[in-house]
């Protein structure tokens, strides 16, 4: 501790320890015997109310971690001190001495911002990341923190915050969630899942969406596991293939055959169904290889709607019944045609992209 001594009375310094001459960064000549603004004028300003309150009414000042700029060795500098006035009365209570005492905590109010700034900058990313992101904690996975993102996800506001996530979403009950939490909580091992299908209760109604989600260990300053972060990222595909699921359910429980072109090649895709009913699976060949299987009467005529149906201004709407023949039983088929891809998008039209 950094210490030195003046008369009440005259405010000269008695008496100086080598930790204030290093503090003050000035000569013992200098301080010592000598008025103590003297020594101290840019601190005078500051504290010289302070000094004289403490001499007058017996009672000590203190002022902890004030950010001053001293003037040391010449030059000037700004420090964060506490320093104290401490009245040394005599047998009647009278003050005859003030102690002044003085710690340099620079350093320790230094990296104290530094951490603090760092926390703050973790906090900014936390909060502002796009991609969605949770803190649980203790056992019983208490969600400690949650940025905007996966709170959107859990259709929740922030008061589900400090609460057991299996008591703000019971839902998740019926999941592999906690599972996986109390694995990494126990080993430490990082627990990475990709398009997991998970169900949440938004506006009172199930919500199935997919979704990316890592657990992390989070360490304490004694190195044990006290919560896990969870990075989630929605994966936006895993919808249009639910759509598609969803319609290929449809399409089997209807009993219909569907086919479809690529564009850029003129390939095409059967579905078994209608592989059975044309007899062959045509998909080696372009569409306008195809064409022959039906009635002659009907070839240019769906030939016509199909180039159409291709074509963007036609919206994607076309129908026409045709007939094929299967060319082993000769046994004839009327199909209804029609452009598959308007039908899904209307279905999912709330899902997909159009």
């Amino acid at each position: 501790m950094a210490i030195c001594v003046l008369d009440a009375q005259t405010l000269k310094v008695e008496i100086v320890n080598d930790s204030f001459i290093a503090v003050a960064g000035k000569p013992r000549k200098k301080i010592l015997g000598n008025f103590y603004w003297d020594t101290f004028p840019e601190a005078r300003s500051y504290y010289e109310s302070a000094l004289a309150g403490a001499i007058s009414d017996g009672n000590p000042y203190t002022a902890r971690e004030a950010e001053r700029k001293v003037i040391r060795n010449g030059r000037q500098e700004t420090v964060y001190m506490t320093l104290v006035y401490a009245p040394l009365k005599d047998t009647a209570g009278k003050v005859k001495k003030v102690a002044v005492w003085v710690m340099d905590n620079t350093l320790q109010v230094s990296q104290r911002q530094k951490v603090e700034e760092s926390e703050k900058f973790a906090r900014t990313v936390f909060y502002n990341s796009p991609v969605a992101k949770l803190v649980y904690t203790g056992p019983e996975m208490f969600l400690h923190q949650a940025n905007e993102k996966m709170l959107e996800i859990f259709g929740k506001g922030d008061s589900i915050i400090g609460m057991p996530i299996m008591e703000a979403a019971p839902e998740l009950k019926e999941t592999h969630l906690f599972g996986a939490y109390t694995k990494v909580l126990s080993t430490g091992e990082i627990h990475t899942q990709t398009a997991a299908r998970i169900m949440f209760i938004k506006n009172g109604l199930p919500y199935y969406g997919y979704y990316d989600y890592t657990y992390k260990p989070l360490y304490n300053a004694k190195g044990r596991i006290y919560g896990v972060i969870c990075t989630e990222e929605v994966i936006a595909r895993n919808k249009l293939q639910e759509a598609e699921q969803n319609m290929r359910g449809a399409v089997e429980l209807a009993q219909l055959g569907t086919w479809s072109i690529d564009v850029a090649s003129n390939g095409l895709i059967y579905s078994e169904r209608l592989i059975e009913w044309f007899g062959y699976d045509p998909a080696a060949q372009p569409y306008n290889e195809v064409i022959p299987i039906l009635l002659e009467e009907d070839q240019q005529r769906v030939a016509k709607a199909v180039a159409w149906g291709l074509n963007p201004e036609s919206g994607g709407i076309y129908d026409e019944i045709y007939t094929v023949i299967h060319p082993k039983t000769g046994k004839k088929r009327i199909l209804l045609l029609e452009k598959i891809e308007k039908w899904l998008r209307d279905y999912h039209k709330d899902k997909i992209d159009p």
